[in-house]
């Protein structure tokens, strides 16, 4: 069954995001100088900010959704993330003469990148900054915590369970040179940079191109139930790699998949107390 209302809101919660996301390159392209961006930075934030609104407007998770870097009791921090989805009850630090904000690791859920469109080595250098990015919680491991969303004790092991590690995005607006290929592309990539699996990316969404996943053959063995793709790059009872596919669409189809699968793996996503007197 479905539910019409629901579609349609939904769809036009998608389409007022593709228009904002494409006027971005209307408003600040410069017309006399070959339609190139007159300011990077405001280019940017404009299409981060309309990234962030359609996760605000359609994922009913609970999370909080901004940007900023994360942080950890180790003394690590992220680069800059474009996006980042967080416990609210475990508000950032807020530097208050910039407004800079800093996420505990142990409850942020996710980070993303957003971008325009990217040949293949800018598409390599975002999923490299997000698998660096990604191991920010890797301080946690051999700890066991408590949830503060299920309250079930959770034994820390980024690398083993792949619910406890940050789940990890890119949304971009094209990839140059896009083919059947490029998913095994990724994939070599990862290796020859010695990419630990549970580092390598959640989700790629290209407006233009598709949805990047991965085959959820090994899933359907695990569970015993069919499952086409999804978003984990390693599993606790694999026998093989899942390996990473790419499912073409229209625009408003990519962008729908997209949602449905970081909605569905936010909600067996982990959170935990950041317990001040570590971070001192």
């Amino acid at each position: 069954m479905s539910n019409q209302q629901y579609i349609e809101i939904f769809n036009q919660k998608i389409q007022q995001f593709l228009v904002r996301f494409d006027a971005a390159r209307r408003i600040y392209s410069d017309a006399l100088n070959e339609d190139r961006c007159y300011h990077n930075g405001e280019f940017g934030r404009n299409r981060e900010d309309a990234c962030i609104a359609l996760l605000k407007n359609t994922i009913c998770t609970g999370f909080g959704i901004s940007n900023g870097f994360v942080i950890n009791h180790s003394g690590e921090r992220t680069t800059e993330c474009d996006i980042v989805i967080y416990n609210p009850q475990h508000h950032p630090l807020e530097d208050s003469s910039t407004g800079t904000q800093f996420f505990p690791a142990e409850s942020v859920v996710a980070m993303g990148e957003v971008k325009s469109i990217l040949n293949a080595s800018k598409l390599y250098a975002a999923l490299d900054k997000l698998s660096a990015n990604k191991k920010i919680r890797d301080a946690l491991n051999g700890a066991i915590l408590r949830d503060v969303r299920t309250l079930q004790q959770v034994d820390m092991n980024t690398e083993a369970h792949h619910t406890t590690a940050p789940f990890t995005f890119l949304i971009c607006e094209k990839i140059e040179g896009f083919n059947s290929d490029l998913p095994q592309k990724i994939a070599t990539h990862y290796f020859n940079k010695n990419t630990s699996r549970y580092l390598q990316h959640n989700l790629i969404l290209s407006l233009t191109d598709g949805l990047f996943t991965y085959d959820g053959a090994e899933l359907s063995r695990i569970i015993n139930e069919p499952v086409s793709s999804f978003p984990y790059p390693k599993l606790l009872k694999e026998e093989k790699a899942p390996q990473p596919i790419c499912t073409s669409g229209d625009t408003n189809h990519n962008v729908m998949g997209f949602l449905i699968n970081i909605s569905n793996s936010l909600q067996n996503a982990h959170c935990f107390y950041p317990e001040p007197t570590k971070y001192f």
